[in-house]
């Protein structure tokens, strides 16, 4: 089960069963940027940008992420 957190009005922390972070920014302009958490960083890596949710769930291969950003689609 993926736990998910409003950090923001617009910014969203998906934390995967393995315990993975993934940031989901929502721009104004419609796009969304992706950033995973990297084991043993405290900082956020930069991130990926995407049209839109479901395009970012096409572009990763990961389940783990995959499975994350789903959830946030159907929450």
């Amino acid at each position: 089960m993926n736990l998910i957190t409003q950090e923001t009005e617009t910014f969203f922390t998906v934390t995967t069963e393995k315990g993975t972070d993934v940031g989901v920014a929502f721009h104004g302009w419609g796009a969304v940027s992706i950033y995973i958490q990297s084991k043993g960083l405290r900082s956020m890596p930069r991130g990926r940008q995407f049209k839109n949710l479901a395009e970012a769930a096409k572009a990763y291969k990961s389940a783990e992420v995959k499975s994350a950003l789903r959830a946030l689609m159907e929450a």
